[in-house]
């Protein structure tokens, strides 16, 4: 499935854009290509917010039944093949949550992707995370000069938990 050229302002910042499935199966084969989302100032409390969202497979899939996500642009689990392409989240306001949660995901691709950062909190939170790729992706690889036309690639084969800052040096 692919889903092009999208504008969101003012989206409601209590839920981040979800891209998931229940354990033992996976949804795949996504790309998301010029995409922008400009999420509202959460109004609720931020210590309210979980840092883990329940699975509840057996409900019905509604973003409410997650709860308040601890992302503020991307959660996704359960997924393969997905790629971004042009894609910008930002936030209106204040924020403490990282930009991307993925969790339980493999061969997810990010390429061109910018996320507004939030002082003192990593950009993604990475658990159980195969084959992650982020290439020429601002600000997290910052270039300069004629380094613009080799680009920069971060790849992580597979990476199990933790947070994902993205200081990264040429190597």
């Amino acid at each position: 499935m692919s889903i092009s050229n999208i504008r969101v302002y003012n989206a409601d910042a209590h839920f981040a854009s979800i891209i998931s499935c229940i354990p033992g199966h996976e949804i795949e084969d996504i790309r998301l290509n010029d995409i922008t989302i400009y999420y509202r100032e959460m109004d609720s409390a931020f210590d309210a917010i979980p840092a883990m969202v329940p699975e509840n497979e057996k409900q019905y899939p509604e973003p409410d039944k997650m709860g308040i996500l601890p992302a503020y642009g991307f959660f996704i689990r359960h997924a393969r093949n997905l790629q971004f392409n042009k894609v910008t989240v930002a936030y209106l306001g204040k924020e403490v949550w990282p930009a991307f949660v993925i969790e339980a995901a493999k061969q997810i691709s990010l390429y061109r992707v910018y996320a507004k950062p939030v002082a003192g909190v990593a950009s993604f939170v990475l658990r159980a995370v195969k084959d992650f790729t982020l290439q020429d992706s601002a600000p997290f690889l910052k270039q300069t000069g004629k380094d613009n036309k080799r680009g920069v690639v971060l790849k992580l084969g597979a990476f199990n938990s933790g947070k994902l800052s993205c200081y990264i040096t040429r190597g």
